[in-house]
């Protein structure tokens, strides 16, 4: 779990990333700028990733080695 400025992300145990809340500039990595109430997938990234940080308007995602 992470959080940014009004904005969660969640990584679940087969590595994909969730996300809800605030997404002025997109912030939740699904391509819009819709607020969102409930987890949607940020199925672009797929099921490989390690680590999830948030900050005031971004997200990052640490994927997982080779």
């Amino acid at each position: 779990l992470a959080g940014g400025w009004l904005h969660s992300l969640v990584l679940k145990a087969d590595g994909r990333v969730m996300a809800f809340g605030y997404n002025s500039v997109g912030q939740l990595g699904d391509s819009s700028t819709t607020d969102r109430q409930s987890p949607i997938e940020v199925a672009a990234l797929g099921g490989d990733n390690a680590q999830l940080a948030g900050g005031w308007i971004h997200s990052l995602v640490l994927k997982q080695g080779p």
